[in-house]
């Protein structure tokens, strides 16, 4: 498959490469493409990427293997799924530090009570909502 087949793109915006690990699997832009937060699993690393400029404001270690990344509605914060651990890690946007830490047990994943806090794949389900 090409390079950025069935991806939309607006024409007027050019291409950019973003120097990030390789085998990435997990990658989500907050909203209105401030940050660009890159998960790897061979580096077992997430690249956060300044969106405007593609320069890389900080690497967050410590994952067996950040599989999905996605945010709140209003960008505050990111979450990172990590099957390998089976956690997902809550992280403020701009400060980059990791705020909590949901261990989900030996469960493939976790319902929250409420329903409103977050919908994110932990490795083929969506459980975590």
């Amino acid at each position: 498959r090409r390079p950025g087949a069935g991806v939309q793109r607006d024409a007027r915006t050019p291409e950019r490469i973003l120097p990030v690990a390789q085998n990435v699997e997990g990658i989500y832009a907050t909203p209105g493409g401030v940050q660009v937060w890159v998960g790897s699993n061979a580096a077992k690393t997430v690249t956060v990427i300044e969106g405007a400029t593609a320069k890389t404001l900080g690497t967050i270690t410590g994952f067996g293997t950040p599989y999905r990344v996605g945010s709140s509605r209003t960008g505050r914060v990111v979450l990172v799924s990590d099957p390998d651990s089976n956690r997902v890690s809550i992280f403020d946007t701009g400060s980059r530090k990791e705020l909590a830490r949901i261990d989900l047990g030996k469960e493939k994943g976790a319902d929250a009570p409420t329903g409103k806090h977050a919908k994110l794949a932990v490795k083929d389900e969506y459980t975590l909502h």
